[in-house]
């Protein structure tokens, strides 16, 4: 028996986020430090303990110890976004969201499939219908694919107009 494809994003993540937990995961001396540490930063970002958690470790997953891509590879983005204002760093950002977390990148994919079909603004049943398809029909679907429109919103690539989502310029390949 195939068991499901781990979605492994499981809250908003704000852009600034990834660069205070990429530098305090370069400067720690363990997963279990860099995670108080996170914890602490996200007490003051969030509210709830849980969800305080949570996204700490979605953090983790993306640019800490929990991370797929390498201390080195990690290093060449903090050395990359270090010599970019802040306002220029998304598109590094987004690469690593995008690296590091293959459900992220799926629903990527599926709003640029959208886009390139000529539709401009969509319905979220759209992309719950294609993300299923590859996931699995599951309760945690459609809340997963909220996290990463919510995500995507602030990285500026998304809008929600009246209900429906436009998917800007910034996103397409």
């Amino acid at each position: 028996m195939i068991g499901r494809i781990p979605i492994m994003f499981d809250r908003t993540v704000r852009p600034e986020w990834i660069d205070f937990a990429l530098e305090q995961y370069l400067s720690s001396e363990s997963e279990a430090d860099l995670r108080v540490t996170l914890r602490r930063f996200m007490s003051a970002n969030v509210e709830g303990v849980f969800t305080q958690q949570k996204t700490a470790l979605q953090l983790q997953r993306a640019v800490g110890y929990k991370s797929p891509l390498t201390r080195k590879e990690l290093e060449g983005y903090y050395e990359r976004l270090a010599s970019q204002t802040p306002g220029e760093r998304n598109p590094l950002r987004f690469e690593i969201l995008c690296r590091s977390n293959p459900f992220f990148r799926d629903c990527v994919s599926v709003l640029r499939k959208i886009r390139e079909s000529g539709v401009e603004c969509f319905e979220l049943k759209h992309v719950y219908e294609r993300v299923t398809a590859l996931y699995g029909d599951r309760g945690s679907v459609p809340r997963r694919v909220r996290y990463v429109l919510q995500t995507l919103a602030a990285f500026e690539m998304v809008t929600n107009v009246g209900g429906k989502w436009r998917i800007e310029d910034s996103l397409r390949a």
